[in-house]
């Protein structure tokens, strides 16, 4: 697919990655991830967008976990930004755990978030499902020596 053809295809794929239905999204999700650095960028874009529900959002952060799990996607490119962006999930209720999981799936090129995932899992103690997620993608970003 040239260039040009591929900008097309994610333009009319983006407005789906907000759709209501999930099975729409999810489709949507799985073209851009495989559409690689172009694809996760609109996947990011969908974390800001004041309009995306908390589900559109959940799902573009399994997808961001996904495309890195998956080497879908250049790591040194883009990696900074899909980071930060899962670093502002953190905060969300309904999207930390996926974050956390996100996260680990990306590696070692995350250790910048581990002083984060250490805060949030002293925050969370007592509450062991999120913290067993923490430790896991804590786990992969910064491997025991």
């Amino acid at each position: 697919m040239l260039a040009e053809e591929q900008l097309q295809v994610i333009d009319a794929l983006t407005p789906s990655l907000t759709d209501a239905s999930q099975d729409v999204r999810r489709e949507a999700l799985h073209c851009m991830v495989g559409f690689g650095l172009d694809g996760l960028g609109r996947i990011i874009d969908a974390l800001d967008d004041a309009n995306s529900s908390s589900a559109c959002k959940c799902d573009a952060v399994h997808a961001i976990g996904y495309a890195f799990s998956e080497g879908k996607v250049d790591k040194s490119g883009i990696v900074k930004v899909a980071i930060k962006a899962l670093e502002n999930c953190l905060a969300k209720e309904d999207l930390c755990s996926a974050a956390v999981d996100a996260l680990g799936e990306i590696g070692p090129q995350a250790v910048g978030a581990k002083s984060k995932l250490l805060a949030l899992m002293d925050g969370k103690k007592g509450q062991n499902r999120i913290c067993v997620k923490i430790g896991a993608a804590l786990l992969k970003i910064s491997p025991i020596n």
